[in-house]
């Protein structure tokens, strides 16, 4: 993108007409902040319109006429993706937004970016099935049907909706009786909280001892964090 011709169409003097008219309705209002926000996921080259710019402002066409035409034009750059920075940031960025927009408090256009990534806390523990008779029944019944003293069960949870996989040991796929899956969920639901499959969710394994009765859980609880870093700024000649 170049910003040298963008800073000059923002401060022809077209724009200016339009940006003073802008800021008197948006202080007249107690705003001084009017952008819009972009966003792209993951794997995309191109980004969408997230959030509308007016905030409540009642803006005559003609200036929302320029602002929907810059916002639209700068969106629709091609080179738009290239000048995100992902210095500060880890590698596992699953969304970008950028904030475009003007602060008619010190007059100035910038664009500024935020890379959305997730951290994840990791903890364990083992259950100890011994107060749980009828578990250990149903783990005798897969022990003995599939000839196996170990095996591990999974469990992913996000975006409102978990769920458990299916079992697996060294000799392939382990079917998990409705009255195991419903113990486990229980498990989820007390050791890792409630929420578990909301938003960022959370991941973690089952590991079956026949032998001992004993399961280590392990378990990661996904946070999302975010880095933020200013592209480009340019005074306006308000």
């Amino acid at each position: 993108m170049n910003f040298e011709l963008l800073g000059e169409k923002l401060n022809s003097e077209g724009s200016i007409k339009i940006l003073k008219k802008l800021k008197f309705i948006c202080l007249s209002y107690g705003q001084r902040f009017i952008s819009q926000t972009l966003s792209c996921y993951e794997g995309d080259s191109n980004f969408e319109f997230y959030s509308n710019y007016q905030y409540g402002i009642k803006i005559p066409n003609d200036v929302k006429n320029y602002l929907d035409s810059l916002f639209s034009e700068i969106a629709d750059n091609d080179d738009l993706i290239d000048i995100i920075d992902y210095d500060d940031a880890p590698d596992d960025v699953h969304y970008t937004t950028l904030e475009i927009g003007f602060n008619f408090g010190d007059d100035k256009f910038t664009i500024e970016q935020n890379l959305f990534y997730y951290e994840t806390d990791y903890s364990s523990t083992q259950i100890n099935l011994e107060n749980y008779p009828e578990i250990i029944d149903t783990l005798k019944e897969i022990k003995k049907e599939n000839d196996i003293t170990r095996f591990e069960v999974s469990f992913n949870g996000s975006g409102d909706s978990g769920y458990i996989e299916t079992g697996h040991s060294e000799h392939g796929t382990v079917h998990v009786p409705a009255g195991l899956e419903d113990f486990l969920y229980s498990k989820i639901g007390s050791i890792v909280g409630g929420g578990w499959e909301i938003n960022e969710g959370s991941q973690g394994t089952f590991y079956f001892d026949l032998n001992s009765n004993t399961i280590d859980f392990s378990y990661g609880l996904n946070n999302e964090s975010s880095v933020s870093k200013k592209l480009y700024e340019v005074n306006l000649n308000l």
